[in-house]
C-alpha cells in the first residue's frame, strides 16, 4: 500500500517555526532589499557630562510640530474603525508583505524596456492567407487558438507593433505578490487589418498569428529565458504570450504580452452587444459563406464581440484606472487588499472569474459616484467596497460607468442584460466588463462580500486572519461537490439544451458554452436546498509555443459545489402547483416522469415529486444527489453514472453490519443516537415520578458521548444474542467463557444524577460514598416496585439499568463532595480550600461534563451534521492510535468551533466538510501563542475575549500546551490539563497536514477510483513495537476501518431474554491488557490502539528505555548490567528490552498472537 503519511519518530523536537500562508511567502532572495540608509544619531545632547546640566536650551519648534492631517486621519481610524491597534498594524504589515520591494520593481522595469526595444524592431514578414500558415513550420511554433471551423477568409502578415507599453496592474502600482507578472500591450499596425476583420473571428485569427510571429522571432533571442502561451482569464479566444526575461538579478521577469487594436480599427458600434459578427453557415461550413451583411435572423455574439472590444479599450481602462488611483495611496492599497481578498477565495483565476481587474474598475465606480472618498484609507476602501457588493445587486440595478448619453448607437442596459447574465458597463457604454461572469459566481462573490462584514462587524477573535490569510479552498468551502467527468457528454448536450447558436459565439468551446446553462438548470431544479452553486474557477492552462492550444477536451472534468440551505436540502419531496394551476405544465416539463399527483396532508392535490422513502439521515443527505442527477440526464443526456458526488465517500467508517435475521438498517449512527436519548428522556420521567426514596430525583443528565451524539458507534437498540460466547447460568446476568470468542460489545452510558437538597448529608467523603450506596438499593427497589420488567445491577458507585435495550449506569452527583475533597489541615491545625487532583475530577464529572453535554447537545440541535462531523473526526484519531491520548471533549470543542465559528466559511453542511475543516485546524492553528476560543451560546463579550487573551500571554507557562476556552471552562484546562503532551499534539498536526493533502487531492482529483479510506489506516513502521492480537477476542471487531459489510453480526437475542439477564456491559479484553501494560510499563513506553475494532497495539519506547543509569539496589527491575561499559568503574545499567517484550507476551497470553520488532526503528 502506499505511504500517505510521515513517518517521524514521536519523540522528534517540537518546531517554533510558525505557521505562514503560502500566499505571502515573499517572492525570493531578490525581493529583500537591505537598507542602506539607516539613521545614525549625531545627537550630542544624549550623551552623558561630566559637568553640572547647561541651561534648558530652547525647544526646537520643528519637533513638536501640530500633526498633519494625514497624522490626524490616521489616528482617529485607529480609534473608530478597527476593532483594535493590532488589526491595523496587520493591514500595514500585509501591505508591506504584497507590495512589490523598489528594488525588485526596478529590475523588473529595465528588463521590461530592454524587451520593448527587442519588440520594436522586430522584422516584417510576408503577406500570407489567413488559413495558410505553412511558415510557421520552419520554426515549429503553433498557433494558439483553437481554430474552428480551420478555413476563414483573409491576408496576413507581419509587421512590428506601433507601440509597446506597460499597462495593468504593476503600471499601477497595484500588483501583490506572489506571482507578480508585467502586463505589456503591443499594438498591431493597422496595415496588418482588413476592413471585414471584425467577420468570422478574423482578428482573432490574426491576433494569434500575430503572438505566433512575435514567438518565433523572440525564441532565439539571448535576452528571453522561456516563451508560453496562456489564455488571458481562460479565454480560449483570447491567447496572450507569456515571456520570461532575463533579469540583472538572475531571476527572470515574467511579462504577459497582449495584443491591442489601433485606434479607429473599428467602430464601437459594430461590436455593439446584439450585434452579430460570427455567421452560421461559415462556423457549421454548410455552404459557402453567406453575404456579410446584417441580417434580422442572425444570432447576436456577445462574447466574441466582447472579446474584440477589450483589445479596443485597454487604453481607455488604464487612464480609468490611472485617473482614479492618482496620488491616491488609500485607494491603491484598498484594491490590493481587495485583491487578496478575492485571491484567498479563488475568485480571480480561470474563465469567468471576478477578476482583479473587475474589482478596481468597480471602485473606480464608486469613485465616480462619490461613494468612496480620495483622502478614505485603504481599510475604508475595502470596507465600503465589500459593503456595497454585499447590498447591491447587479442583476436588477447593473451599474455603469458610462456618463455620456449623446451616442444614440450605445446599448442600453436592458439590451445588456438580454445577452449576459450579470452586467457592468465600462466609461465606453459598449463594453460589459462582466460579460463572460456567471450569476452563480457572482452571487458567491456577494456572499463572500456578506460574510466578510459581519465578520468585521463580530466579536470573532483573529478578524483579520480570518478575512485576509486564510485561505478558502473549493473543496472546504462547499458542503456538497461533484464532478462530471466525460467531457463527451457535455459536446452532446449542445443540441439537447438548444445552445448551437452560443456555441458558435464562443468559438465551438462546448465546456464555456454549457456551463451557464448547467448552472441555470442546477439553480431551478434545486431551487430552495441550496443557497449557492458554482462551478470551480481553474488556474489558466500554459503550454509551450511548440504545442497546441488545449481545447475543451483538455478540461477532464467539471467540478461544481453547493452550499445547502440546512433547513430544506434533505426534504425528501418537492411540492408544485395544484394539478390544474397554469404552472403545473411547466413542472411536469421540468421534471418529466418523476413527477406525479399526491394528496398532502391539507387535503390538497399537487404535482409532487418524491426522491426517497427512507427515513435514515445519511440517506436523505443524498436527496441533492438525485435531484442533480436527474435534472442533467433529462435536460441534457448527461448520464448518471459520469455525475460523481464525493461528500458521502466517508460514511461507509460509521456504518455497522446488519445482524442476522434483523431487517432494520443502522445508516451512520444518528438514529440510534436519538433512540438512546428518547429512551433516556423516558427513564428520567420515570426516575422524577418515584415514590418512597429518601430524597427525590431533581434533574437526570447524560453525560456519556452518547447524549451529544458524538459516540462513534452508538450502541444497538437490543443485544445480541451471546449464547455462544456468555455463560448465563448464573440466572441473573450473562458471563463470557474464558475458551470462547468475546462477546459483542454493550456499552454502559452514564446518566448523572442530582436529589433535592438537605443538610443531613455528612461532612465526610466516605460517609457520603456509602449513603449514596444505600440510596442505589432503594432506588433499585422503587424500580422494581414501578415496573417489575426492570432490570437492575447494584454496584457501590453506580446502579446500571436495563432499559430497551441499552444499560444506563446511574451516578449521583453531589457538589458537598467537591468542598470536601478540597479541605486539608494545615500545620497550624486550621482548616483550609485548595483544588486537589480529587476535587478536579469531581468538578468535571458533576459540572463539567453535564454542561458541556447540554451544549454540544444544542449544537447538534440547529447543525445535525454535526454529529457525523465530530464522530469521523474522532474516527480518525482512533485509527491512528491516539484517542487515548487526547480527551473526547477536547477533541468534541474543536469540531464544534467549526461550527460556531465557522469565518471564512459558514456552518459545515456536510459530515466530510466538517471533518476537513477539523483537519485545517488543527494543521495550522498556533496553539503555542494563541488560545482556541469557543464562544458557546455566545456568552463572551469582546471585552471577556480580551481579558481571556491578555491573561493567556500572561500565564502561558502554567497553562495547558492546547488551551481551549469556553464560558464554563476559561483558561481552567479541564479537558486539556494533562494530554495531550507534546510528542502527541506534534503526531496529531503531523497527521493532519498529511491526511488534509491527500482527501483533498483524492476530492479534486482522484475521485473515480480514489480510497478514501486511505487516510484511516496507520503507518505502523512509526511504532518501536507492534503487538498482534487475536481476532476472536475482539468484542468491537466489525466497528474496524476495513470490515466487510457483508460481515454479519450475532443474531439478536428474543426481548424476553434481555430483558431477564443483564448482559456482559463494557467487556474489552484489548482495554484490560492496556491498563496492565501501561501500569507496569508506562515509564520505559507509550501504547497505542485503535478501540474501534484495532487488531495491533503500537509500542513507542521511552527516552528512558533507551538510557543507561548507574546502579542502584532499588531501581534494579527490568534491567541488566550495560556489558559495553565492562571496563569502567561504575556499573551501568540498562532496560532489558528482551524480557520486557517477554513479559508483554506473558501478560497477554491467550489474546496476543505475536510481536514485532519494526525494522527501521530498532
Amino acid at each position: 500500500m502506499k505511504r500517505t503519511h510521515e513517518t517521524d519518530d514521536f519523540q522528534s523536537d517540537a518546531s517554533d517555526d510558525e505557521v505562514v500562508s503560502d500566499d505571502f511567502e515573499g517572492d525570493d532572495d531578490e525581493d529583500v532589499e537591505d537598507d542602506g540608509d539607516e539613521d545614525e544619531d549625531d545627537d550630542s545632547e544624549d550623551e552623558a557630562q561630566d559637568g553640572p546640566p547647561a541651561k534648558a536650551a530652547k525647544l526646537d519648534k520643528k519637533l513638536y510640530k501640530p500633526p498633519t492631517a494625514n497624522e490626524l486621519n490616521t489616528l482617529k481610524e485607529a480609534e473608530s474603525l478597527f476593532q483594535s491597534n493590532l488589526f491595523k498594524l496587520q493591514i500595514t504589515e500585509l501591505l508591506t508583505e504584497v507590495t512589490l520591494r523598489e528594488k525588485r520593481h526596478r529590475q523588473m522595469e529595465t528588463a521590461v524596456e530592454k524587451l520593448k526595444e527587442v519588440l520594436m524592431s522586430l522584422p516584417s514578414g510576408s503577406k500570407f492567407e489567413i488559413s495558410d500558415q505553412k511558415w510557421l513550420k520552419k520554426s515549429k511554433v503553433k498557433v494558439p487558438i483553437k481554430q474552428v471551423p480551420k478555413i476563414t477568409k483573409g491576408h496576413f502578415n507581419f509587421l512590428a507593433p506601433c507601440s509597446v507599453k506597460c499597462v495593468g496592474s504593476f503600471a499601477l502600482g497595484t500588483c501583490i505578490k506572489p506571482s507578480v507578472h508585467v502586463d505589456v500591450l503591443a499594438e498591431m499596425p493597422k496595415e496588418c487589418l482588413q476592413a471585414k476583420d471584425f467577420l468570422n473571428q478574423r482578428y482573432l485569427r490574426k491576433r494569434a498569428l500575430y503572438l505566433a510571429a512575435i514567438a518565433t522571432h523572440l525564441q532565439t533571442n539571448q535576452l528571453i529565458q522561456d516563451l508560453k502561451y496562456s489564455y488571458h482569464h481562460g479565454n480560449h479566444l483570447k491567447p496572450i504570450l507569456i515571456i520570461h526575461v532575463k533579469g540583472d538579478s538572475g531571476k527572470p521577469v515574467q511579462v504577459h504580452l497582449h495584443i491591442s487594436l489601433p485606434s479607429g480599427a473599428f467602430k464601437p458600434s459594430r461590436f455593439s452587444i446584439s450585434q452579430s459578427n460570427v455567421r452560421k453557415a461559415w462556423f457549421q461550413q454548410t455552404e459557402q459563406e453567406e453575404a456579410e451583411t446584417e441580417g434580422s435572423d442572425l444570432a447576436a455574439t456577445p462574447v466574441y464581440n466582447t472579446t474584440v472590444l477589450q483589445d479596443m479599450m485597454y487604453e481607455t481602462h488604464t487612464e480609468c484606472l490611472q485617473h482614479a488611483q492618482d496620488d491616491t495611496l488609500g485607494v491603491r492599497e484598498g484594491i490590493m487588499l481587495l485583491k487578496v481578498w478575492l485571491r484567498q477565495r479563488e475568485l480571480d483565476k480561470g474563465y469567468g472569474c471576478f477578476s482583479g481587474f473587475i474589482m478596481a474598475m468597480y471602485v473606480a465606480h464608486l469613485l465616480d459616484c462619490r461613494k468612496l472618498h480620495r483622502m478614505m484609507s485603504s481599510y475604508q476602501v475595502m470596507r465600503n467596497t465589500l459593503v456595497s457588493l454585499a447590498t447591491t445587486d447587479w442583476v436588477t440595478s447593473p451599474p455603469s460607468m458610462c456618463r455620456d448619453e449623446s451616442d444614440p448607437q450605445r446599448p442600453s442596459l436592458p439590451t445588456f442584460q438580454e445577452h449576459s447574465d450579470i452586467v457592468f458597463v465600462d466609461p465606453s457604454g459598449y463594453l460589459n466588463l462582466c460579460c463572460n461572469l456567471t450569476h452563480a459566481v457572482y452571487r458567491r462573490v456577494r456572499h463572500e462580500a456578506d460574510l466578510a462584514i459581519k465578520c468585521l462587524e463580530g466579536t470573532e477573535v483573529n478578524t483579520f486572519e480570518t478575512l485576509l490569510l486564510k485561505p478558502v479552498p473549493f473543496v472546504r468551502k462547499f458542503d456538497v461537490c461533484f464532478h462530471i467527468s466525460e467531457m463527451e457528454d457535455v459536446r452532446k448536450s449542445v443540441p439537447k439544451l438548444q445552445l448551437e447558436d452560443s456555441l458558435m459565439d464562443h468559438g465551438g468551446h462546448y465546456v464555456h458554452t454549457c456551463v451557464p446553462t448547467l448552472l441555470n438548470l442546477m439553480e431551478k431544479a434545486l431551487g430552495n436546498r441550496i443557497h449557492l452553486v458554482q462551478p470551480q474557477l481553474n488556474a489558466c492552462p500554459e503550454w509551450g509555443i511548440t504545442e497546441k492550444a488545449p481545447g475543451p477536451e483538455s478540461v477532464g472534468s467539471l467540478m461544481f459545489g453547493l452550499l445547502l440551505n440546512p433547513e430544506t436540502a434533505n426534504s425528501i419531496i418537492n411540492k408544485g402547483p395544484p394539478a390544474q394551476a397554469a404552472e403545473a405544465r411547466e413542472f411536469r416539463e421540468l421534471w418529466g416522469e418523476k413527477s406525479e399527483l399526491r394528496r398532502f396532508q391539507d387535503s390538497s392535490i399537487n404535482e409532487a415529486v418524491v426522491w426517497m422513502t427512507s427515513s435514515l439521515i445519511s440517506k436523505r443527505r443524498q436527496v441533492c444527489f438525485k435531484v442533480i442527477k436527474h435534472i442533467l440526464n433529462r435536460h441534457a443526456d448527461i448520464p448518471s453514472c459520469n455525475v460523481h458526488f464525493l461528500s458521502h465517500h466517508l460514511d461507509s467508517l460509521l456504518h455497522l453490519p446488519k445482524p442476522k435475521g434483523d431487517n432494520s438498517v443502522y445508516g451512520t449512527g444518528e438514529e440510534e443516537h436519538m433512540a438512546i436519548v428518547q429512551s433516556i428522556d423516558q427513564l428520567s420521567k420515570l426516575l422524577h415520578r418515584l415514590d418512597g426514596l429518601p430524597l427525590s430525583v431533581k434533574s437526570v443528565q447524560g453525560v456519556s458521548p452518547v447524549f451529544r451524539f458524538a459516540e462513534v458507534f452508538p450502541a444497538m437498540p437490543a443485544i445480541p444474542a451471546n449464547i455462544q460466547t456468555t455463560n448465563a447460568s448464573t440466572g441473573s446476568e450473562f458471563l463470557p467463557y474464558p475458551d470462547k470468542p468475546a462477546p459483542f460489545y454493550v456499552p454502559t452510558m452514564t446518566v448523572m444524577c442530582k436529589l433535592e437538597g438537605s443538610g443531613k448529608w455528612p461532612d465526610d467523603l466516605e460517609a457520603i460514598r456509602r449513603l449514596k450506596a444505600a440510596f442505589f438499593i432503594q432506588l433499585s427497589q422503587a424500580l422494581k416496585r414501578k415496573d417489575p420488567s426492570f432490570f437492575v445491577k447494584v454496584a457501590p458507585a453506580h446502579l446500571d439499568v436495563l432499559k430497551d435495550g441499552y444499560v444506563f449506569r446511574l451516578k449521583i452527583g453531589n457538589m458537598r463532595e467537591i468542598t470536601l475533597a478540597k479541605m486539608y489541615t494545615s500545620p497550624e491545625g486550621t482548616m483550609q480550600s485548595h483544588d486537589t487532583e480529587e476535587s478536579r475530577k469531581l468538578q468535571i464529572e458533576y459540572s463539567a461534563r453535564p454542561k458541556l453535554t447540554s451544549a454540544l447537545h444544542g449544537i447538534q440541535q440547529q447543525y445535525n451534521t454535526f454529529s457525523g462531523a465530530v464522530r469521523l473526526v474522532k474516527r480518525w484519531i482512533a485509527s491512528h492510535m491516539m484517542l487515548d491520548y487526547i480527551a473526547e471533549e477536547a477533541i468534541e470543542l474543536v469540531v464544534a468551533h467549526c461550527y460556531i465559528s465557522p469565518a471564512p466559511y459558514t456552518a459545515p453542511g456536510s459530515p466530510m466538510v466538517g471533518f476537513l475543516r477539523f483537519l485545517s485546524i488543527m494543521s495550522t492553528f498556533d496553539w503555542k501563542t494563541q488560545p482556541l476560543i469557543i464562544n458557546l451560546n455566545n456568552e463572551f463579550s469582546k471585552d471577556d475575549i480580551s481579558d481571556i487573551q491578555k491573561k493567556f500571554t500572561e500565564d502561558r507557562s502554567s497553562l495547558p500546551l492546547m488551551c481551549i476556552c469556553t464560558p464554563q471552562d476559561r483558561l481552567v484546562g479541564h479537558w486539556t490539563r494533562e494530554r495531550p503532551t507534546v510528542p502527541i499534539l506534534q503526531r496529531l498536526v503531523l497527521l493532519a497536514q498529511q491526511s488534509l493533502q491527500v482527501l483533498q487531492q483524492q476530492l479534486q482529483d482522484d475521485y473515480i477510483n480514489a480510497d478514501f479510506k486511505t487516510i484511516f489506516r496507520p503507518p505502523l513502521d512509526v511504532f518501536d513495537l507492534v503487538i498482534y492480537l487475536k481476532t476472536k477476542h475482539l468484542p468491537r471487531q466489525h466497528q474496524a476501518v476495513d470490515i466487510a459489510m457483508a460481515t454479519k453480526l450475532p443474531t439478536r437475542e428474543s426481548e424476553n431474554t434481555w430483558k431477564r439477564l443483564m448482559p456482559v456491559v463494557d467487556y474489552d479484553p484489548v482495554q484490560f491488557y492496556l491498563e496492565e501494560l501501561r501500569a507496569a510499563f508506562g515509564d520505559l513506553a507509550l501504547f497505542f490502539h485503535d478501540k474501534y475494532g484495532g487488531a495491533t497495539i503500537g509500542v513507542v519506547w521511552k527516552p528512558r528505555a533507551k538510557e543507561t543509569r548507574p546502579f542502584k539496589v532499588l531501581d534494579v527491575g527490568g534491567c541488566i548490567v550495560d556489558s559495553s561499559t565492562s571496563n569502567s568503574d561504575d556499573v551501568l545499567l540498562k532496560v532489558n528490552m528482551d524480557a520486557i517484550i517477554a513479559d508483554f507476551e506473558v501478560l497477554g497470553k491467550g489474546l496476543v498472537t505475536h510481536i514485532k520488532k519494526m525494522k527501521s526503528k530498532m
